[in-house]
């Protein structure tokens, strides 16, 4: 059960494993994709990330993880309050020539709260913009 390209890499391990209490790292941590939200929009405000520009800030090797990540984003926003944020997702290549779908966050000060239905995928193939 690998990915394209590297058999020996796994996208999720299942199994049951039973711990006495949750790691120190689990218990108040945000998540990953959350500081990077929270960075495009310091980014944005701060001028060093232009208003509403598309910033990859995932690279899924499936497609429905990308669209699934896009989806609780915006239902976070939705259920939060929060505004200005648009999520998309798109095809893009690595500079190993790998497609992966991208999970695109456009944060706009003025615009509304995300819409809770689906965006259209945004279509970028250049590996690794904003580097």
């Amino acid at each position: 059960m690998g990915t394209k390209g590297n058999p020996d890499k796994k996208d999720v391990l299942y199994g049951l494993q039973v711990f006495s209490e949750l790691p120190v790292s689990a218990q108040h941590r945000k998540s990953a994709i959350m500081d990077l939200i929270a960075q495009v929009k310091v980014g944005v405000e701060t001028g060093a990330i232009p208003a509403g520009a598309p910033v990859a800030i995932a690279r899924y090797a499936k497609p429905t993880a990308a669209s699934a990540q896009a989806n609780v984003c915006r239902k976070r926003d939705v259920n939060g309050g929060v505004s200005g944020f648009t999520y998309k997702t798109g095809k893009v290549s690595e500079d190993t020539g790998e497609t992966r779908s991208a999970l695109f966050v456009m944060f706009t000060p003025e615009a509304p709260a995300s819409d809770n239905g689906e965006s259209e995928p945004a279509q970028v193939t250049s590996g690794r913009r904003g580097r």
